[in-house]
């Protein structure tokens, strides 16, 4: 029937005026409610972590790249994927600046993508395991001393919580 024909709409598509419109024309025309959109598979986490974090799911964080001293890009890929969110053109020759002025990059992925070869280092991971990086990560920077406790006894509840979760992880 109908539904056996979906479509899948990517990032970039909801940045066109017409796209939306003539997508789910061309859909509607056919019959079929089988319409899927990369917000599902790679933007909805940081619809529900903006929720969480400032209250309203549309408060986005971007990095200040133009003022950015250290830079880690984990699982992304922005040579290929344009920085869609970031909305970075040239984003090749963006990271080559970045390092010329002296920003650190790190690339963390399982494979040499090509952001690492073209700019940065390449920090190898296992697949899968991005939770356990970040779990480490955290330590390290909580074993430095490297927070601001003052702001966040002001802004967060439960750190202590935090800091007991991450203890074991290095």
């Amino acid at each position: 029937g109908p539904d056996s024909i979906a479509m899948y709409v990517g990032t970039a598509a909801g940045f066109g005026v017409l796209h939306p419109a003539f997508a789910q024309g061309f859909m509607t025309a056919l019959g079929s409610k089988s319409m899927y959109a990369s917000a599902t598979q790679d933007c909805a986490n940081k619809f529900a972590v903006a929720r969480h974090l400032y209250g309203f799911c549309f408060t986005q964080p971007f990095p200040d790249l133009d003022h950015c001293q250290c830079l880690i890009v984990v699982g992304a890929n922005p040579a290929v994927s344009k920085w869609s969110f970031l909305q970075v053109s040239n984003p090749v020759q963006r990271l080559k600046a970045l390092e010329r002025r002296g920003c650190k990059l790190r690339f963390v992925d399982p494979r040499r993508t090509e952001s690492a070869r073209a700019a940065g280092e390449h920090v190898f991971i296992r697949p899968n395991t991005d939770p356990f990086f970040y779990l480490a990560f955290l330590h390290e920077v909580l074993a430095r001393g490297a927070v601001d406790r003052e702001r966040i006894a002001a802004h967060m509840q439960g750190f202590e919580a935090l800091e007991d979760l991450v203890a074991p992880w290095t």
